[in-house]
């Protein structure tokens, strides 16, 4: 199976940035712990969190998303697909 991944600084969906969990307008260190958070079910997501979650667009939020946001916070933003 083939996921796309957070592509580029500034990709956005209905007025939110891809990856964005914490809706402040970066996607950094703090969304990576947000989305773990939510994974291991100790936060819960609004409308707008849920969309920004899901980078891989596959109407799941799970590790292959937080995966991507990790790479993409660590610098590793060439990452197109992961398979």
């Amino acid at each position: 199976e083939i996921s796309a991944c957070l592509v580029g600084s500034e990709m956005c969906i209905r007025d939110s940035l891809m990856g964005d969990v914490n809706l402040d307008g970066r996607v950094n260190n703090d969304d990576v712990t947000l989305l773990n958070k939510y994974i291991s079910g100790t936060v819960i997501f609004n409308e707008t969190q849920i969309i920004a979650a899901d980078v891989t667009n596959n109407g799941e939020i799970d590790f292959n998303d937080y995966s991507c946001i990790i790479r993409y916070v660590t610098g590793n933003s060439n990452i197109v697909v992961e398979e």
